[in-house]
């Protein structure tokens, strides 16, 4: 569905169809290449349009839009901003394919090998000849390949495949969505692991540390609360003192009670000072005790898990 956008120049929001989310009923799930992807966005991506294809290949979609989708025409996008950009879809309403693979023997875009192919070998004859010898021009590949295209590239982008959470004043990304698991599982497939795309999809999945990260941005949000509350009292603090030193340079002389003031706003200061410290060492020794737990919890799971399961192993021998 179209995702929404801020409209520049505004505080207002619109839908945007330009910029899409996907989610699982998009994705063909019979291909290993979307192992453990769940959703995906897209931000003014093309699409792919089967028309003939080669003998010997064979087209897969792999990310389609829904059967409502429309197009525009990419002239548009300078000409108009996004409120009025929506108002050029023209149809037909169909599915149209984001994403495709193609599999099988791909013929070679030349007839006979090209001169700069044919020098490079020649010369690595030359100077490697126990290990290169000249290679022959093939018209079409002899093993199977694949190739795969998405019509988009900002979806790696950080702005578009992450999110920034505040802890403790510093901005900890996380993935929004899985845009860069789609990349990892391009790479696998095309490298020929796809045996270990089905296990590695479901563990992106499975194995989060929801909890955990709750427990940490529940830690820094408390955390983050007092130390705001502390540096508002020490902003006041300080502004009290400045107003205080300034009098006594525009009265140009010492005032007792204005001095005895000055003397105990310091204090508070040097105070307060402490309890920021404090809370800062102790969100510090928070994050480590719990980072200390996930090791201990890492440390004897997998040597437990182990020996039950080798235990299991033997015990099933043992009765055969």
């Amino acid at each position: 569905h179209a995702m929404p956008v801020r409209h520049k120049g505004s505080s207002g929001f619109s839908t945007y169809p330009m910029f899409v989310y996907l989610g699982q009923e998009n994705m063909n799930a019979s291909s290993k290449v979307m192992a453990g992807i769940d959703s995906m966005s897209l931000m003014e991506a093309g699409h792919f349009t089967k028309q003939e294809i080669e003998e010997g290949l064979t087209y897969t979609p792999l990310i389609q839009t829904s059967e409502n989708s429309e197009i525009i025409s990419r002239e548009f996008f300078n000409m108009y901003s996004a409120e009025i950009l929506p108002k050029y879809l023209v149809g037909p309403k169909q599915a149209r394919d984001f994403s495709i693979k193609l599999n099988g023997s791909f013929q070679s875009a030349f007839k006979d090998m090209p001169e700069e192919v044919k020098q490079f070998y020649e010369d690595q004859v030359v100077l490697k000849p126990s290990q290169v010898s000249n290679a022959e021009h093939r018209l079409k590949t002899e093993v199977s390949g694949a190739l795969i295209a998405i019509g988009d590239m900002d979806f790696l982008t950080d702005e578009y495949a992450m999110e920034y959470k505040q802890v403790n004043g510093r901005q900890i990304p996380k993935a929004a969505n899985d845009n860069l698991v789609f990349v990892f599982n391009v790479v696998q497939y095309l490298l020929g692991e796809t045996e270990v795309l089905p296990v590695r999809g479901k563990a992106v999945h499975k194995r989060t540390l929801t909890k955990i990260e709750e427990k940490i941005v529940g830690i820094a949000a408390e955390s983050q609360e007092s130390e705001e509350k502390i540096t508002n009292e020490l902003f006041n603090l300080r502004m009290r003192l400045s107003e205080l030193e300034r009098r006594t340079e525009l009265e140009n002389k010492i005032n007792l009670r204005v001095a005895e003031e000055i003397k105990s706003t310091r204090i508070k200061e040097l105070a307060l000072q402490g309890e920021l410290r404090k809370i800062r060492t102790a969100f510090k020794d928070e994050i480590e005790k719990l980072g200390r737990t996930i090791e201990v919890y890492n440390l004897f799971t997998m040597p437990l898990l182990a020996v039950v399961f080798s235990s299991l192993f033997f015990w099933r021998r043992k009765r055969k």
